[in-house]
């Protein structure tokens, strides 16, 4: 049966995949300064709609606590304007009028990067959703600083939102970025697969010089291309950013058909070294999880004997690191086919940005 060779395939380029960057990201040792950075400003980019209200009120709680200036961005006429305008943040609006090639939330980093960010000082992004759980990238940044680094990421973290199964398969994500984020951004001192937009952490200088005003709707990926290309170096923080799930599997695949396209998109803007990676996510985004369920369930033995370093990955992934009942992480990989769709969906997508539901 055909799909039996193409699911062999694509399973054993995961398993290489999987093995080459475990063994980069092995190798990789976090450096930190015995004092913590002073100059380092909170940045959070909001659409500031009663969608994400809980959710934002959350976060900016969680970041008051390390007493690091925040700003947080909305457009002009954002339903939570008055609200947010009696926190203690400084609240930049995007005027209307504000004119750039940027979209949707890149838009509005364009605008603060343009009209705020000073040379000296590191930022940290963050969603709606998102904030740090230790304070760890406060000790790094002075030493990396230091050394000629300019930029970092931290690892993502889920926290369940009203859908336990999207909660157990964002936990891919937890190890995307021990494996693959940290073996790039962190041993090769190359972000050649991207950032992720929650706790991405940047030098102002290199902000000012490289921006946000392009028209990308993953304008995070698209940024670490421009930063490949100009070969400045990278770090991997050793700090955790706790990320909340989508509420539902609709949002699910939504958010993933919204990545898929952007990067798709941006792919022709991308390092020459992105496309030595490119033919494993071609395989993963194209077959996705369902070719692999059929092939664990028709033959099974080759399955787990043949390309452990995948097995391995799904595995700890689904059963070991989600804090669930064992039924929902069963039922969860019932659902696991919806990443098989994504593709689909993508093309269908309409252009902009969905505003996923937050509220508690």
């Amino acid at each position: 049966m055909w799909i039996l060779y193409v699911t062999r395939i694509v399973w054993i380029l995961f398993s290489l995949k999987v093995t080459i960057f475990s063994a980069l990201s092995a190798a990789y040792r976090h450096h930190q300064s015995t004092t913590k950075a002073q100059n380092v400003r909170f940045v959070v980019t909001t659409i500031a709609s009663s969608r994400v209200k809980d959710s934002l009120k959350e976060v900016l709680s969680k970041l008051d606590s390390f007493g690091v200036p925040i700003y947080v961005l909305i457009d002009e006429g954002s339903e939570l304007t008055d609200w947010l305008a009696e926190k203690d943040v400084k609240l930049v609006v995007v005027p209307r009028d504000f004119t750039t090639e940027a979209i949707a939330k890149a838009r509005a980093m364009d605008y603060f990067v343009k009209n705020y960010v000073q040379d000296e000082d590191w930022y940290v992004f963050f969603d709606d959703d998102s904030y740090p759980l230790d304070d760890k990238f406060l000790y790094e940044i002075p030493y990396y600083e230091e050394h000629g680094y300019v930029g970092g990421n931290g690892n993502l973290v889920p926290r369940r939102g009203k859908s336990v199964y999207t909660y157990i398969l964002d936990h891919y994500r937890f190890l995307d970025d021990i494996i693959f984020f940290r073996a790039t951004q962190g041993t090769l001192r190359h972000p050649s697969i991207g950032f992720h937009g929650e706790g991405l952490i940047l030098k102002g200088s290199v902000l000012k010089e490289i921006g946000f005003g392009f028209n990308s709707i993953t304008e995070d990926f698209r940024f670490a291309m421009e930063l490949c290309k100009k070969g400045y170096r990278t770090w991997h923080s050793s700090t955790r950013v706790s990320f909340k799930s989508p509420n539902s599997i609709r949002d699910f695949i939504r958010q993933r058909a919204r990545w898929f396209k952007g990067i798709t998109q941006d792919t022709k803007h991308a390092h020459f070294s992105y496309f030595f990676i490119l033919p494993f996510h071609l395989g993963l985004s194209c077959f996705g999880s369902f070719p692999f369920l059929i092939l664990a369930i028709i033959n099974p033995i080759p399955f787990f004997i043949l390309f452990p370093a995948g097995t391995a990955y799904w595995i700890v992934s689904v059963f070991i690191l989600p804090k669930a009942s064992i039924r929902d992480k069963f039922l969860t990989l019932l659902l696991s086919p919806v990443e098989s769709i994504v593709p689909l969906y993508a093309i269908k997508m309409k252009a902009g940005f969905y505003v996923l539901d937050k509220s508690n």
